[in-house]
């Protein structure tokens, strides 16, 4: 794990700091593009749980997670913070948004 001691995380899921388990049919969508930047949704990919401060994640297919050359060592998904959430994150944007305007 590639994990600096002190780190925090936020779960995209539950929008919590805690360590519950929040499994992958509470994520609306993970995001990602093809070769042409065809954008494809895919709905319940990954469970997110906070241990030790990092967000682990169990994606439903690797083969989408994978980054050739990648600065991170093999299963760190850093480089899919929001695709891995995408609908999710979208969704808080839009509450927040809202409350700000009531």
């Amino acid at each position: 794990m590639t994990l600096k001691k002190g780190a925090l995380s936020v779960n995209p899921l539950s929008w919590t700091m805690d360590s519950a388990f929040v499994p992958a049919v509470k994520n609306l969508g993970s995001v990602f593009f093809d070769n042409a930047g065809k954008a494809t949704v895919y709905p319940y990919f990954t469970s997110a749980q906070i241990v030790d401060g990092g967000l682990i994640v169990q994606p439903e297919n690797l083969s989408l997670v994978i980054v050739q050359g990648s600065h991170f060592p093999e299963g760190v998904y850093h480089a899919f913070d929001y695709s891995l959430f995408f609908e999710n994150i979208k969704a808080n944007i839009a509450a927040r948004i809202d409350a700000f305007f009531r």
